[in-house]
């Protein structure tokens, strides 16, 4: 299958400092992708070469196998969605999503239906006449996607779409955004800071980092299995040990650490003496201790409450800090400054050697 979108080692730098270096991308018809990255990885850079709103030095760009590299933004089957919205304060909701179809001299027949259409996707019946700034934040949100999607564009960008949006809100219109992107079929590429809005949303992403894509995936399978400890700390938390592989016995690599020899699953290729980091998500860990599990005995600092469950906060005897995520009651009885035993499974360790 021809990609919808494809990148070929794109590079792009702004008085000599490297914004962009990325290798080849591709991204599936119909999939919602995302860009994912803090601030200054580079992330809208790659967007704005993508809707070509910036010119790359290097590399190419395809949409639906054909170079559209050199061509001017308006020329590109690519509507964009920006993170201020960028809605004319002086025309209705219907005038708003009207402008670009009137741009492109459509009959005012062909105009009335694609808006009438566009205000029952997003759910905005009803408020055709309003201004911009007789609307909600969320609002202004789903008339900026309807006005992109009146084009029927091949792709959609999203830029920070849900960035000025309160937590509940965000939350309500990532649901609503992933079903207007099923209902339509239409590739959308969605660019983030926030973990939580690519891992619910994408059905794939890309972590990026100072300009580089620095892993590919599903959110599952980056969440379970990163690539570096970059990409370990940045999705989600992670426990981290450095050490230094030992020997391997039954299908086990034992490693060892400053707390002693841990088993991990064995890595085949992996030479022993070769310095490597243990990654444990914290939900990984549990309270005592259990059969061919790897034990440790941490001093408790703190309990974090977060309302479903709770963080305990600990050090291991040679410093290491561990944070471990569970029950609110089985963790309310512990106090700092208390030892406790903790355990986790030698299959449950991700080994990183960057």
């Amino acid at each position: 299958m021809t990609p919808l979108l494809s990148v070929e080692g794109v590079s792009k730098s702004f008085g000599g400092i490297r914004a962009v270096d990325a290798d080849d991308l591709a991204v599936a018809p119909g999939e919602l992708f995302a860009l994912l990255g803090a601030s200054g990885s580079g992330k809208t850079t790659l967007l704005r070469l993508i809707a070509g709103l910036e010119q790359p030095d290097s590399g190419r760009i395809r949409i639906d196998g054909v170079d559209i590299t050199e061509r001017p933004a308006y020329e590109r089957p690519v509507n964009t969605v920006f993170q201020s919205y960028a809605l004319f304060p002086h025309m209705s909701v219907c005038g708003n999503i009207a402008f670009g179809l009137k741009q492109e001299k459509l009959s005012q027949a062909e105009i009335d239906k694609r808006v009438v259409e566009m205000l029952q996707l997003v759910q905005l019946e009803g408020y055709g006449a309003r201004r911009p700034a007789q609307l909600s934040g969320g609002q202004k949100q789903r008339v900026a996607i309807a006005r992109s999607l009146a084009k029927r564009p091949k792709l959609l960008l999203l830029d920070e779409p849900m960035a000025a949006l309160d937590r509940r809100l965000r939350e309500q219109t990532r649901i609503e955004l992933a079903a207007i992107q099923k209902r339509l079929g239409i590739t959308f590429v969605l660019v983030t800071h926030d973990q939580e809005e690519a891992m619910s949303l994408a059905d794939r992403m890309a972590v990026m980092d100072a300009g580089r894509i620095v892993q590919i995936g599903a959110p599952r399978e980056i969440y379970a299995r990163p690539a570096s400890r970059f990409v370990a700390g940045f999705i989600g938390d992670t426990n981290l040990f450095e050490g230094k592989a030992a020997g391997r016995e039954n299908g086990y690599l034992s490693v060892h650490v400053a707390e002693g020899d841990m088993m991990v699953r064995d890595v085949p290729d992996l030479p022993v003496g070769t310095t490597i980091w243990l990654a444990i998500r914290p939900e990984r860990l549990r309270l005592g201790t259990m059969p061919d599990c790897n034990c440790l005995d941490v001093r408790a600092d703190r309990i974090e409450y977060r309302g479903d469950q709770s963080i305990l906060h600990a050090a291991t005897a040679a410093g290491t800090k561990l944070r471990l995520k569970g029950d609110n009651v089985a963790l309310a009885s512990i106090e700092a400054g208390a030892t406790v035993a903790v355990a986790w499974s030698p299959e449950d360790v991700v080994v990183l050697r960057q």
